[in-house]
């Protein structure tokens, strides 16, 4: 399924040791993979569209991956539940739900792509 550009990731993993910003990378899972073992309370990785401002405040890594929404939120999905240390809380942007499919074209189907991939979680 083909998503509009809108929905092209950039995955911020917050908290963690180092500042960086890069062009895309075809090794964001490689980085979420060496990042999530550090993890622990009060860290996060938000998934963002390529519309969220970008955040250089020491302590945050933006990784762009230029993959699909939906791929992203199943990898840090997967990756979390393979990882006992940590747990996922999930907020969901309250404006979702009320984007107009004349302003957004496939908002539709995006939305039942995220309700089918975070069927088994429990948003906040």
């Amino acid at each position: 399924m083909k998503i509009p550009f809108f929905h092209r990731l950039v995955v911020l993993l917050v908290a963690t040791t180092c500042n960086s910003l890069g062009a895309a990378t075809a090794d964001w899972r490689g980085e979420l993979e060496r990042a999530l073992p550090l993890f622990g309370h009060r860290n996060w990785i938000v998934i963002v569209d390529s519309a969220y401002p970008l955040q250089n405040a020491t302590g945050i890594q933006v990784v762009a991956t230029s993959a699909d929404h939906l791929e992203v939120l199943q990898a840090v999905l997967t990756a979390v539940r393979a990882n006992k240390h940590v747990r996922s809380q999930i907020y969901l942007d309250a404006e979702l739900p009320f984007v107009p499919e004349k302003h957004a074209a496939g908002i539709e189907i995006y939305r039942a792509g995220l309700a089918a991939a975070l069927k088994n979680e429990k948003p906040v």
